[in-house]
């Protein structure tokens, strides 16, 4: 992702929380989300035709971290979700770069 917002990043956790049982509000809050970014077309989804041209191959190249065309990034709190009190876990997954 480009420039990758606050708010999309609230609103695809949210989404993320009904793909086990999808109702149609959920279903109308996607349609609402895809909206949203295409008003918006730089924080939308780049792939790169060489991986090493992205911005995630630089960050790891500065730390001398290896990388491939996949990339995934892992993250876990504890009890810090503001709904509901609970322990968030979050991941990333850059291909080609993106």
């Amino acid at each position: 992702i480009e420039r990758k917002t606050p708010q999309n990043q609230l609103y695809g956790n949210k989404l993320a929380k009904a793909c086990t049982a999808p109702g149609l509000e959920d279903f109308k809050a996607l349609l609402w989300l895809f909206g949203y970014l295409r008003s918006e077309p730089a924080w939308g989804t780049r792939f790169y035709s060489n991986p090493s041209e992205g911005p995630i191959a630089e960050i790891l190249k500065t730390h001398s971290i290896p990388s491939s065309d996949i990339i995934v990034f892992t993250d876990a709190s504890w009890q810090d979700c503001p709904d509901t009190g609970r322990s968030t876990t979050g991941y990333l997954i850059f291909y080609q770069g993106g």
